[in-house]
């Protein structure tokens, strides 16, 4: 199968044996959150929901970063004739709303999300992390909600994810003080699933997410969507949509396949070994 490459505004996209590779490149900014790199998450997230044989996603940085957060010379550059901010409210919240169109695609994408963070994981580079359903990173990552550093609350999702990841008490403490959380913290909370010497990261997360190929994109699909809602519904939709979900995965091909591969004791399709297995990695017990 041919490697399929694409050069975007500031990142670089391949596609091979059903995994899409994200890579930020902006080097000189850290991957900041230009507006030529939100355009091409938007472009992503097009490309993806475009194309069925698409079956996982990579997003990665590069340079020793992942996303060192908002583009704060964008931000801070507008000026009226005599010199002083331009403070355009309307501006502001329609950027963020632009934002949240292709973000809340990516939170919601139909396809497993696995995010290699090595460096620096700030601001909405961090909103980015969460987004993720998997995220693996070497120890000298680290995270931080820098937001509140520069008299600004924390976005792009941030106050909608963490709370609902590892408590409100704890996402409340990283949010208000701004504080640079380690790549070991960040582990022993859940937000990053192992950690990986630099050498080793890019080829753990890239066998993480053709794992998932291997399995029911039905399935897959409706686990991760079902979980997102599941903390603002109650049990009976839960139930209603378990059973709407269930109905589609028990009458699929592959639900057919993997029963009788099951009752003829040959090698299952999907088979989620340790991911990394032969790399020195501390698993979470909770992932």
């Amino acid at each position: 199968m041919t490697t399929e490459t694409q050069t975007l505004r500031r990142a670089n996209l391949s596609i091979d044996e059903g995994v899409a590779h994200f890579q930020m490149r902006d080097t000189a900014s850290r991957n900041a959150f230009t507006q030529e790199l939100k355009d091409d998450y938007a472009d992503l997230i097009t490309l993806i929901r475009k194309r069925a044989d698409i079956r996982a996603l990579l997003i990665s940085g590069s340079s020793g970063a992942f996303c060192s957060g908002g583009d704060l010379k964008s931000l801070s550059g507008q000026r009226s004739a005599d010199g002083t901010p331009l403070r355009n409210v309307e501006a502001i919240r329609a950027r963020l709303r632009d934002s949240h169109q292709w973000f809340e695609g990516l939170f919601n994408l139909e396809v497993p999300v696995v995010a290699a963070v090595d460096g620096t994981a700030f601001g909405a580079g961090f909103s980015l992390a969460l987004a993720a359903d998997i995220v693996v990173a070497t120890p000298r990552s680290s995270f931080c909600m820098a937001f509140n550093r520069i008299g600004a609350i924390p976005d792009l999702a941030a106050l909608y994810m963490l709370p609902r990841m590892i408590g409100l008490r704890r996402a409340k403490e990283i949010m208000m003080s701004a504080r640079v959380v380690s790549a070991s913290e960040a582990h022993s909370l859940g937000i990053v699933h192992s950690l990986h010497e630099h050498d080793a990261l890019m080829g753990v997360a890239m066998d993480m997410a053709r794992r998932f190929t291997q399995g029911s994109a039905e399935a897959l699909a409706l686990t991760k969507l079902y979980s997102n809602q599941s903390m603002e519904s109650d049990y009976s939709t839960m139930a209603r949509l378990e059973g709407m979900g269930q109905s589609i995965c028990l009458t699929s091909d592959y639900f057919y396949d993997a029963v009788e591969r099951f009752i003829e004791r040959r090698p299952a399709k999907f088979v989620w070994d340790p991911p990394g297995a032969g790399t020195k990695a501390a698993a979470n017990p909770a992932g």
